[in-house]
């Protein structure tokens, strides 16, 4: 759903919110797959999200989008997101909440203040959720819109973390660009990290023809001039994926000379390898949504293959930076956020 429809209506929280807006975060949370790992029992994340949001409901940017239907919690540039007493508290606070599970949620919590971006001043997004029974308006992405707008005029940057991937390609819609991400201790759970500059120019926006165009050509570089004029259509710190449980899902490709080895591998499996978009559609901000079809007959077995998957392409400054497939299309469309 584009959040250029919608209409939000929204003010700022004060501390006579503190409930209304508790209650809203910890049911958009309750399911997360971060959080609901870190905290089985939505009680005891309702617990922390009050603790968190009581120290930020000190700075006048705690949003609240109708009835408590959404709520956004952002931090001002420079501030911290806890006081330095309540930073004495968080430990004692999650080994009441989670007993002998406390030191992997401190560890975690660890690694959010680690991967956060500290040399640029940027309003950092803490929380932002929507009300299970008030999803599919778009109010949720359509109060971060309104927020970006206000800091856009600033001139300022924006930071958060996404918990949840499915979330991801919508952020990229508004002008995020994944920047880096971490894992809870037992690498269950990915925590994606993701920057957009003022008015959105750290994506690399292009028109829509030119994502499209990018793409194309990057695959008619592979069929006529090979890897190296197909590697120079992405970025030199790519990051790419096979279909996850797929039998060549190496876990995600990091580089040019990752990619290099997993195309290569396709080409070596198949007499006349080819491969193709065949379907190309703009996903919004900086992401293409494709359907490639790839071929040939594999020199083991002397099967020949005609078959068809989904990908989203992330661009970033012209180039591809990021790929993700899919076993189906509409799997694809629904990462890059178009069937919401």
């Amino acid at each position: 759903m584009s959040t250029e429809n919608v209409k939000i209506v929204r003010r700022v929280a004060t501390d006579a919110d503190l409930d209304g807006v508790t209650r809203t975060l910890t049911a958009a949370f309750e399911h997360d797959p971060l959080w609901s790992w870190a905290f089985p029992d939505p009680a005891d994340l309702a617990v922390w999200w009050r603790f968190c949001i009581r120290s930020a409901l000190r700075y006048p940017c705690v949003w609240v989008a109708g009835d408590y239907a959404a709520a956004s919690v952002w931090i001002t540039p420079g501030a911290t997101e806890l006081t330095e007493e309540e930073e004495a508290r968080v430990k004692p606070l999650l080994t009441e909440l989670a007993g002998s599970r406390a030191g992997g949620i401190i560890e975690l919590v660890s690694r959010f203040e680690a991967s956060h971006p500290k040399d640029v001043p940027h309003y950092y997004l803490s929380l932002l959720g929507t009300r299970p029974e008030e999803r599919g308006r778009g109010l949720g992405m359509g109060l971060l819109a309104e927020s970006l707008r206000d800091m856009d005029a600033e001139g300022v940057p924006t930071y958060l973390e996404s918990s949840n991937p499915d979330n991801n390609a919508r952020y990229e819609r508004l002008g995020f660009t994944q920047v880096g991400e971490f894992t809870t201790p037992d690498g269950a759970r990915t925590v994606a990290t993701m920057w957009r500059d003022a008015g959105g120019s750290g994506s690399g926006r292009l028109r829509g023809p030119d994502k499209i165009a990018l793409i194309e050509a990057a695959y008619e570089a592979l069929a006529e001039g090979g890897l190296d004029r197909f590697l120079d259509h992405w970025t030199e710190d790519l990051d790419h994926r096979a279909i996850e449980g797929a039998l060549d899902d190496r876990g995600p490709l990091h580089g040019r000379e990752a990619m290099r080895a997993y195309v290569q591998d396709w080409i070596d499996t198949f007499d006349g390898f080819e491969i193709h978009p065949i379907e190309l559609i703009d996903g919004g901000w900086n992401t293409v949504a494709a359907v490639l079809r790839f071929g040939g007959r594999a020199k083991l077995s002397g099967v020949a293959t005609d078959s068809t998957f989904g990908v989203v392409f992330w661009i970033r400054d012209g180039k591809i930076a990021r790929g993700r497939e899919y076993a189906t299309r509409e799997q694809a469309l629904e990462a890059a956020g178009l069937t919401e």
